[in-house]
């Protein structure tokens, strides 16, 4: 069995790591003789790894070479190809590694989009390039919606309401969309029907090693940075707060 997971982070995203590697315990378990394959951003940064990664579409169209006519011509490619595979044909006149990338996609017996915060913005040109971006993966997945599954993700917040409404019809065309907070899958459920509500992946991790200080107990966490500095502070003071209550 062929498996590709074709938007993971880079493994300097401790979180969205722990979200991976819970999911790769997860197809381990269900498919232990299965060969998975990994699209992703730094894909170099996995050469001790024992897995099979290459660059995921938006690393290799903005981020391998970022260069602004590089830039221009690699959207061009990634255009031509997602029109040719909408309509049947095999894209003309793309690059032979980009024809490699998408060739997984045609390849896999199962696609699973990794969990996590990716579909979500702040305000500003680059947010919004950024989401446009992040959708490519889920379009390109979404021409085999038969085989692809979205792993516990997040939706939202967005900055504009147009964000809201092209991610949501987008994962519309999907068979079903896990959501990993009550939060968004309120806010999904509000333009489709086909999200299940769900778990972090990162729950799945066994034998979590526990790193300890002069036999303290070191619990870390991460908060995204989205309000003012005072509101932030608040915020976070809060959550802290929360997790010593708990």
């Amino acid at each position: 069995m062929y498996i590709l997971i074709p938007n993971a982070t880079g493994p300097t995203n401790i979180g969205d790591q722990a979200i991976l590697h819970g999911l790769l315990s997860l197809l381990r378990s269900k498919h232990p003789h299965a060969q998975i394959v990994i699209h992703s951003s730094d894909a170099e940064l996995y050469a001790d790894s024992d897995l099979l990664v290459k660059p995921h579409i938006y690393f290799w169209a903005i981020f391998e070479k970022p260069y602004f006519f590089s830039r221009i011509s690699r959207s061009l490619q990634l255009a031509i190809a997602f029109l040719s595979l909408k309509i049947g044909l095999k894209p003309p006149c793309i690059s032979h590694q980009l024809a490699d990338i998408l060739d997984d996609y045609a390849r896999a017996d199962l696609i699973v989009m990794n969990g996590g915060g990716y579909l979500r913005s702040q305000k500003g040109i680059t947010q919004s390039l950024n989401v446009l971006m992040t959708l490519w993966l889920f379009g390109f997945a979404k021409m085999y919606k038969d085989k692809a599954i979205i792993a516990p993700t997040e939706f939202g917040p967005f900055a504009y309401r147009w964000q809201e409404v092209l991610s949501a019809q987008l994962l519309g065309g999907f068979r079903t969309v896990y959501i990993r907070s009550r939060y968004s899958f309120e806010k999904y459920a509000r333009h489709n029907k086909n999200a299940i509500l769900s778990h972090d992946l990162a729950l799945n991790i066994d034998n979590v090693s526990r790193a300890k200080t002069d036999d303290i107990f070191l619990l870390g966490f991460t908060i995204r940075n989205w309000l003012a500095p005072s509101a932030q502070k608040e915020l976070e003071e809060g959550f802290a707060d929360a997790i010593v209550r708990f």
